[in-house]
């Protein structure tokens, strides 16, 4: 079963610990928007969304924004990652954006950030983590 890049109903993913809807696709901007809604089962011993668990939020951000934006043509595997995190996560519903910053035949720069402020992507001051990726796209099929 093909992964849908039309903006959607949510999904639930990683045994229940997460509903993940793709909201937006802005081709012009090269970026996505997914939202994701943890379970309670997903926050670390004080509440927040364990670190491990942002770092996936924001791969999967990230290589879903490309899939989306190659039309469902290629799959982006990482080859490397960095996380940076500002601040803790909630364990609350989350809005986060991925984009594909370069893309050439062999090597694809992606960037994928958690916002608190989803009507103002950019806005880096309202980032609670972001992610750099460095990955291999491959055509489907």
């Amino acid at each position: 079963m093909a992964l849908s890049v039309e903006p959607g109903e949510a999904v639930e993913v990683y045994q229940g610990l997460f509903q993940r809807t793709l909201v937006t696709v802005e081709t012009a901007a090269r970026r996505a928007r997914v939202d994701w809604t943890p379970a309670k089962a997903a926050a670390n011993p004080f509440g927040a969304l364990q670190g491990g668990l942002v770092a996936t939020v924001l791969d999967e951000t990230a290589v879903l924004a490309a899939y989306a934006l190659s039309g469902g043509t290629k799959l982006y595997p990482a080859l490397s990652f960095h996380v940076d995190f500002m601040g803790p996560a909630p364990c609350a519903p989350l809005a986060c954006f991925g984009a594909v910053r370069r893309e050439g035949k062999s090597t694809a720069f992606l960037e994928s950030w958690i916002t608190t402020a989803p009507d103002a992507p950019d806005d880096r001051a309202a980032w609670l983590a972001a992610m750099t990726l460095t990955c291999r796209p491959v055509g489907v099929g």
